[in-house]
């Protein structure tokens, strides 16, 4: 069992000009901050990989008003996400249902064909951008700001959602985990040898 956030920057944006969707106001909390709206929210399950926390957030995205362009620094978002948006079928072999992340990709090609593909723009962003990829053109201000926003309010929705009792029990248990793994490596090398 996993414990993730996922974090949405939106910069340039203010509540007052451009206030939040039904489902960003069920699904997420916000703040305006100077430059921008932060959106976040916890998500967890057995399996909340970087991947699939990436395409919740996309989901979100997708559900405000108007026109979103998603920056990710999850290549195998991206990928996938892009093959929607340009109307390839996914499910011809295998539906969602058997898919990694299958009820999520779902939303997520519900919500972008409700919205229109044309009005949804996913791009790939250098994450954890220094100055040096800045430099050497991997990188932009702007897309190394969005990003370190984005991981600082998905932060958030680990902090504020999983109470710290909580966390503390993951990590406790993950720990548990690794325990047994290396007592049965050991029992399976004796049985080995």
């Amino acid at each position: 069992w996993a414990l993730g956030g996922i974090g949405i920057w939106w910069p340039n944006r203010t509540l007052a000009d451009h206030p939040l969707s039904q489902g960003e106001d069920t699904y997420a909390y916000e703040k305006e901050e100077v430059g921008g709206v932060a959106l976040w929210g916890a998500i967890t399950g057995d399996k909340a990989s970087s991947t699939r926390a990436e395409l919740a957030a996309a989901v979100l995205s997708a559900v405000s008003e108007g026109p979103v362009h998603q920056g990710s620094d999850s290549m195998a978002f991206i990928k996938k996400a892009n093959k929607i948006l340009q109307g390839q079928n996914l499910t011809k072999k295998r539906p969602w249902a058997l898919q990694d992340d299958g009820d999520l990709w779902e939303w997520y090609e519900l919500a972008v064909h409700t919205k229109g593909t044309d009005s949804v723009a996913a791009t790939w962003v250098k994450g954890h951008a220094k100055s040096k990829d800045i430099a050497d053109g991997r990188a932009s201000e702007e897309t190394k700001e969005g990003n370190d926003w984005s991981d600082t309010v998905a932060d958030r929705g680990v902090e504020c959602f999983h109470e710290q009792g909580l966390t503390g029990l993951a990590a406790f248990f993950a720990d548990k985990q690794k325990v047994l793994q290396n007592l049965l490596v050991r029992i399976h090398n004796m049985f080995i040898r």
